[in-house]
């Protein structure tokens, strides 16, 4: 029988835990804005430093849900390796 995690508990209290489905979508989320950054630098450089005009780099609120994603992933990360106590240390 296989042993699979669902959760993680990141705080003392009882609404403290987040599912690894969320933290999933949260990477993926994170992945495709980092995606669209590496097109945007990726043209821009074929072009000599000059944006092309079909070509948009994703957006401050795109880039601060990144941040923010991967920060919970982190979190959440250190919480199931080291306990919340812990994690809430580092």
């Amino acid at each position: 029988m296989e042993n699979r995690i669902a959760s993680i508990k990141t705080g003392p209290g009882e609404n403290d835990i987040v599912c690894i489905e969320n933290l999933l979508m949260k990477l993926a989320l994170a992945s495709t804005v980092i995606e669209d950054m590496e097109r945007y630098i990726e043209m821009t450089e074929q072009f000599d430093g000059v944006r092309p005009d079909d070509t948009e780099a994703p957006d401050s609120w795109a880039l601060i849900g990144m941040r923010s994603a991967i920060g919970e992933v982190t979190h959440a990360l250190k919480c199931g390796g080291w306990g919340f106590e812990t994690a809430h240390l580092h």
